[in-house]
């Protein structure tokens, strides 16, 4: 019984740091999209060069990918417009 108490716990937590993520991202994006975009693409050493992005779709966190800000990276992205790692513009 408490693994499953630690699990839910867990879960709990998991779902406050999504919501608390979120809001930041949005309330940056709001703020100034080139930076929130250039969050979600930076590397973080942390997590062994991973971006926010990656680490967003390999957990299929699809109430974080949905937010205007991770939408409009990723059409950039989809279209060619910008590196995937970088704000330069990628020439053709």
């Amino acid at each position: 019984m408490s693994d499953l108490i630690t699990l839910l716990l867990i879960y709990v937590l998991y779902r406050e740091f999504e919501k608390n993520a979120s809001g930041l991202l949005r309330a940056l994006y709001e703020i100034d999209q080139d930076k929130a975009h250039e969050l979600l693409r930076r590397p973080l050493t942390t997590w062994k060069g991973s971006s926010v992005l990656e680490l967003a779709d390999t957990g299929d966190r699809m109430d974080f990918m949905e937010q205007e800000c991770c939408q409009t990276k990723l059409d950039k992205i989809w279209h060619g417009k910008l590196s995937t790692r970088t704000r330069m513009w990628q020439v053709r």
